[in-house]
């Protein structure tokens, strides 16, 4: 388990080789505090070609999570981020959504299970229009309708992967889904799988309407 110093060190090292591309696997330190944080927004919005990074369950508080959060909304070489399993609040989803739409090379982020609610979708939602993204992982959160629909009204054109499964989205999702499944040129996988709103009979209208539009499948 890394901490502060650690951190510090690890700059250093990657300092000396600025040419590489790195993939950082950072998950489960709990042990770093928000100084090992600043660190690591040093690292972000340094030169060093940060390609790949996960955080997954690092348990940051809200002050080390303003810090990474932070340095994460100025990078442009992330390819590829997982923050899943670490408690996001609406604040958090802003800076989050400050990154995804500034990082023009952003393929993929992994936000599940990190007590989104529909505050946070809503602020996410915001900054998707203009981003590249093209996988968006948000299953086992509490997403509910209002998120949904700002999700869903908000697809970039580059989005081909979206995952609400595990969510709160109800059967006053359903118009929603069906209309953005009418005008949908480009999503070719929505989950939606283990959400109140999948009894049989929604169900069987939305694959239905999925089939018409022969671009999205259902998961």
């Amino acid at each position: 388990s890394l901490e502060d110093d650690d951190v510090l060190g690890l700059h250093y090292e990657l300092k000396k080789m600025p040419n590489r591309n790195w993939s950082l696997d950072l998950s489960y330190n709990r042990d770093i505090s928000s100084v090992g944080y600043r660190y690591f927004t040093d690292i972000l919005s340094s030169t060093i070609n940060i390609v790949e990074i996960s955080f997954k369950r690092n348990q940051m508080n809200e002050e080390a999570r303003t810090s990474f959060l932070n340095g994460l909304s100025k990078n442009r070489t992330l390819k590829n981020v997982i923050i899943c399993e670490n408690t996001l609040n609406s604040q958090d989803m802003d800076y989050i959504g400050r990154f995804i739409q500034n990082n023009s090379i952003l393929e993929q982020i992994d936000l599940h299970d990190c007590e989104i609610d529909d505050d946070g979708a809503i602020h996410l939602a915001k900054y998707l229009p203009a981003c590249s993204l093209e996988n968006l992982e948000l299953s086992q959160n509490s997403i509910s309708d209002r998120g949904c629909a700002s999700l869903l009204s908000s697809i970039p054109p580059t989005l081909l992967y979206l995952s609400l499964r595990g969510n709160q989205i109800t059967k006053s999702s359903l118009q929603t889904i069906l209309t953005f499944l009418d005008v949908n040129q480009t999503l070719k996988n929505l989950t939606i799988r283990n959400n109140p709103i999948l009894e049989e009979t929604i169900y069987e209208k939305i694959y239905e309407a999925a089939k018409q539009n022969n671009i999205c499948e259902i998961g």
